[in-house]
């Protein structure tokens, strides 16, 4: 006897068909999987957010994840079919900005992969992945079955910073061993190598040009540096200019031949990305003597600088407000020729002084005031396009 579907039965199988038809291309369609990692190499944690590094380059583990058919997902729904042994091709390649810089590839039984780039040289800029799989169809030809390219992750380079301090102190008097002025250094972030020097000047930051001496470091600055150890080291060319005479001789007090007090400029800079400064102004006191026959060296005031690295040179005037004469603290990042011109609000010129030859790092311009009335101004540095303003206020 033939027994006939009950009409109930009939619309659950049809459901039930539509169901399934519909599960089966749902699968297909949300069965591929592409991401791209990156981590700190030998790190425990993948993440994909940018990161930023320190120095000239960085050092990055980076990952490429790769499912056409995520193991999810039954292999007959995923199955595309290749020829062979090894029928498919997945290759991965890393791009920089667009531009290629790594790849990989692998020739799989099945059409997923992951692959690994550790300790993965890395600069600035934006980094991202890209995989293509293939099939073989016939015995030389291969058919492209996938072709997408990933999220990006940024990659950012911290500027090295420079900081330091006298015996632990930035803004007061201290007791010290004038034999053994110490420089703590470690507090500067991020370099691969640092300038230190030392520049006589007066308390007003003009440099006399009688002994100056100057040197690149490789690596990253310690604490505990014995600047006149320094000092007598590298008093000598090509590290050193000024008075021949002077030549070998540690930081000392006393007065300058003018009869102002000597001070010196003490600097610890960066060149990464750019040419960063930190000065310190000290006063070494060779006359006053404590109890245990320490010197007093006085930490008076600080100037910071930094270049972009856009900017030829930058400039800072002090003091601001000035009077008579004012002094600008000129950083420069290669040798340039400058004009300075002085400006009143409504845009006359109130000064020019022209044919400064400015060196690489920082330069002291004096600046003659007399004659100007007191009020409000505006100082420029001039070096063929490049122009920089601050506000001076004269009394």
């Amino acid at each position: 006897m033939k027994r006939s579907l009950r009409p109930g039965t009939i619309r659950f199988f049809l459901i039930s068909l539509i169901f399934n038809f519909t599960l089966f291309f749902t699968h297909v369609a949300n069965a591929q999987l592409l991401e791209f990692y990156q981590r700190t190499p030998g790190g425990s944690s993948w993440s994909q957010s940018g990161f930023s590094y320190c120095g000239g380059t960085g050092s990055r583990d980076l990952a490429v994840e790769f499912y056409y058919c995520h193991p999810v997902y039954p292999k007959d729904i995923c199955d595309v079919g290749g020829l062979g042994a090894n029928p498919y091709t997945i290759k991965s390649i890393i791009y920089k900005d667009g531009v290629e810089v790594a790849s990989k590839e692998y020739s799989t039984s099945t059409v997923w992969a992951n692959f690994y780039y550790y300790n993965f040289t890395v600069s600035e800029g934006t980094y991202k992945a890209r995989v293509i799989a293939k099939k073989r169809k016939f015995l030389y030809v291969w058919e492209t079955i996938y072709d997408s390219y990933t999220s990006n992750i940024t990659c950012n380079k911290i500027a090295a910073t420079p900081n330091f301090n006298i015996n632990g102190s930035t803004a007061e008097v201290i007791e010290v061993n004038a034999s053994n002025i110490t420089l703590n250094a470690s507090a500067t972030t991020c370099e691969t190598k640092y300038y230190i020097s030392a520049k006589e000047s007066d308390r007003w930051w003009s440099r006399t040009y009688d002994y100056e001496w100057g040197k690149w470091f490789e690596g990253t600055a310690p604490d505990g540096i014995n600047l006149q150890q320094y000092a007598t080291t590298y008093s000598y060319p090509p590290y050193y200019t000024g008075d021949a005479g002077r030549q070998g001789s540690p930081l000392i007090g006393g007065t300058l031949d003018n009869g102002s007090e000597r001070y010196y400029r003490v600097e610890v800079s960066t060149g990464e990305p750019s040419w960063t400064s930190k000065t310190l102004l000290i006063k070494v006191n060779g006359n006053l003597k404590s109890a245990s026959g320490a010197d007093n060296i006085e930490v008076v005031e600080t100037i910071e600088q930094r270049l972009t690295e856009e900017q030829l040179f930058s400039f800072k005037p002090y003091p601001n407000p000035a009077k008579e004469r004012v002094m600008l603290d000129i950083l420069c990042k290669e040798n340039i020729k400058a004009t300075i011109k002085l400006f009143s609000l409504s845009g006359q010129i109130m000064n020019i002084q022209s044919d400064y030859l400015l060196n690489i790092g920082t330069n002291n311009v004096d600046i003659d005031l007399s004659g100007i009335e007191p009020g409000l101004y505006i100082i420029g540095v001039v070096s063929g396009k490049d122009i920089q303003y601050e506000k001076l206020i004269i009394k």
